[in-house]
C-alpha cells in the first residue's frame, strides 16, 4: 500500500519537474531532463518508505531495469546551476558598468576639487562642494534634507547642534572656523551672529584673518609690494616697493631685488618719509650694476647745457626729466642732487662713428657725496690717472703736463677747467692749463698753442700744436651715481 502511495506521488512530481525545468531551461531541457527527474522521484519514494518484507508485494518481474546512468550524484545539474549563476552575475556586472561609463563624474569634468568638502550634483545642475556634516539640505550624504524643526549636526538630522556647533539660522555652524558665520555664538543673532570674513580671508579661533597677507586698516594687503603699506602698515612709499622694502635709488633697488634688469624706475630717495618720489633709469649691469642715471649732455652742440658755467651745474633744476633712458636727448634728473653717491660712472660715446665706441670709468669717491655738491663745491681731486682719463676719448689730445683730476678741477682764469675731468699743460707745471677731457670742458684763451677758446659739455678741448696726440673730440656723455 505504501509503494502505491510513493507511485502517486511521483506521478505528482513528474510534471512539477517538467514545468520548471521548461521555465528555467527552455523546451530542449525538459525533454532532456524530465525522466531523470522523474527517476529521481521515484528513488525519493523508494527512500521514504521503509522495507516491510511482510506487507510489501513483490516485484513485478516484468518491470524494466533502473537506468543507473540517469542516477547519481546530480553533478550535471549543479554544474548547469552554476553556469547560469555566472552568466546572470556577468550580465549584471556588465549593465552595472555601462550605467557607470554612460555617467561622467561631473565633478571631475566641471574641474571640480571639494577636498574634505562632498561633491553633490543635482539633477540637470552644476556640482557643487557641501559640508555634508552640517548642511540641512545634504545632511550625510548629498540629497538628504533634515525635516522642519530638525539641524543637521554630525551628519545627521538633531533637534539641537551637537557642541562646538551652535544654531545659526537652522544651520550648524562652527564660529571658530566658519568664514561666513566667524565668532558667532550663543543663539547666533545680534552680536553674537558673527561676520563674514572677506574674500582672502580665513575664520580663526573666530577671527578673520589674512591668507599670506597683513591685516591693515581691515583689509588683506601684500606689505612685500603694496606701496601705501610698504614693508608694514600705513608706511608710504612714492616710488616701488619691492620685497618690503621702498627704493631710494638704482642700487637699493638691486639689493631688494637681484634680478632686477636695466630700465626705468620710480625710486623714492627718503624712502617712506614725505619727499615725491620721481623716475629715474637704471643700469643694472655695469661693474655690478645698481647706477643711477643723473645727467646726458651733448658735447656736439654748441648750444649743450652743460659747458663749463651752465647753472645747471650749480642748482637743483632738472632738465627733460621724461627722458631717463639711453637717448641721446640731453637731460638733468633729480640724482644729481638727490642720491649721496660713493661712486660715479662716467660714460663717454663717440656719435660721429658707425658703430659708436663707448669708453667708461669708474670713480670711486673718497666720501659719500651729491654730485652737485661735488661740482659746487671747492676743488675735490680723484685718482683715476691721466691713461685712465685718455681712454674715455679714442685718439685724445692732451697735452703732457699737469694732469690735475677731479671735481671742479680749476686753478686760475682764464685757463683750462672741467667740472668732472683732468686739464693738462703743455709746460711742466699747472699754472696756464690749455686742454681738459671730461664733462663741463673748456681750455685757455688763445695764445702760442691754441687759435680758438672752445667750451664743451662733453669731450677733449686743447688740440692743437702743444698738444701731441690729435684734435678736439666732441662726444655725447652719462655720468651715472651709485
Amino acid at each position: 500500500m505504501r509503494r502505491n502511495v510513493a507511485q502517486a506521488l511521483v506521478g505528482l512530481l513528474v510534471p512539477f519537474a517538467a514545468f520548471a525545468t521548461a521555465s528555467c531551461g527552455g523546451a530542449e531541457a525538459t525533454n532532456r531532463d524530465a525522466g531523470t527527474l522523474a527517476d529521481d522521484a521515484n528513488d525519493q519514494a523508494d527512500a521514504a518508505v521503509p522495507d516491510d518484507a511482510a506487507t510489501d508485494e513483490p516485484l513485478d518481474a516484468t518491470s524494466p531495469p533502473i537506468d543507473a546512468s540517469r542516477h547519481g550524484s546530480g553533478a550535471p545539474d549543479a554544474s548547469r546551476d552554476a553556469a547560469a549563476d555566472n552568466e546572470v552575475d556577468a550580465s549584471a556586472d556588465a549593465r552595472v558598468d555601462a550605467a557607470l561609463d554612460a555617467t561622467p563624474d561631473a565633478a571631475v569634468d566641471a574641474g571640480l576639487s571639494c577636498g574634505a568638502l562632498t561633491t553633490c550634483t543635482p539633477d540637470g545642475g552644476a556640482p557643487y562642494c557641501t559640508n555634508a556634516v552640517t548642511d540641512n539640505a545634504n545632511c550625510g550624504t548629498c540629497g538628504h534634507a533634515c525635516p522642519s524643526g530638525t539641524v543637521c549636526s554630525g551628519g545627521a538630522c538633531n533637534t539641537t547642534c551637537g557642541a562646538p556647533l551652535i544654531d545659526c539660522a537652522g544651520a550648524c555652524v562652527d564660529g571658530q572656523n566658519d568664514p561666513n558665520h566667524c565668532g558667532a555664538s550663543t543663539n547666533c543673532q545680534g552680536a553674537s551672529a558673527g561676520v563674514k570674513c572677506a574674500t582672502g580671508q580665513s575664520c580663526v579661533t573666530g577671527s578673520c584673518v589674512c591668507d599670506n597677507k597683513t591685516m591693515c586698516s581691515g583689509a588683506c594687503v601684500d606689505t612685500t609690494s603694496d606701496v601705501n603699506n610698504c614693508g608694514g602698515c600705513g608706511n608710504v612709499c612714492s616710488g616701488v616697493c619691492v620685497n618690503g622694502g621702498c627704493a631710494t635709488s638704482c642700487s637699493n633697488l638691486l639689493a631688494l631685488a637681484p634680478s632686477t634688469p636695466s630700465g626705468t624706475y620710480m625710486l623714492d630717495p627718503d624712502g617712506v618719509g614725505p619727499g615725491a618720489a620721481y623716475s629715474a633709469y637704471c643700469d643694472m649691469t655695469h661693474d655690478g650694476g645698481g647706477w643711477t642715471l643723473a645727467l646726458k649732455a651733448n658735447g656736439a652742440i654748441a648750444s649743450s647745457h652743460f659747458t663749463y658755467g651752465s647753472a645747471l651745474w650749480t642748482n637743483t633744476a632738472t632738465l627733460n626729466a621724461g627722458s631717463a633712458d639711453r637717448s641721446h636727448s640731453e637731460a638733468k634728473f633729480q640724482a644729481f642732487s638727490r642720491v649721496v653717491a660713493s661712486a660715479v660712472l662716467l660714460e663717454m660715446v663717440d656719435t660721429s662713428a658707425s658703430p659708436a665706441p663707448t669708453n667708461t670709468q669708474v670713480i670711486t669717491l673718497q666720501s659719500p657725496a651729491t654730485l652737485l655738491s661735488l661740482v659746487n663745491g671747492p676743488y675735490t681731486p680723484t685718482a683715476l690717472g691721466r691713461s685712465a682719463w685718455v681712454t674715455l676719448a679714442d685718439d685724445a689730445s692732451l697735452e703732457l703736463n699737469c694732469n690735475v683730476e677731479g671735481f671742479n678741477a680749476y686753478f686760475s682764469a682764464p685757463y683750462a677747467r672741467a667740472r668732472i675731468g683732468l686739464i693738462a699743460n703743455n709746460e711742466n707745471d699747472c699754472n696756464t692749463p690749455d686742454s681738459a677731457i671730461g664733462f663741463g670742458v673748456e681750455d685757455g684763451p688763445s695764445n702760442g698753442c691754441y687759435t680758438t677758446d672752445p667750451s664743451y659739455s662733453v669731450g677733449v678741448v686743447g688740440g692743437g700744436t702743444c698738444a701731441p696726440d690729435g684734435p678736439d673730440k666732441t662726444l655725447f656723455g652719462y655720468v651715472f651715481v651709485r
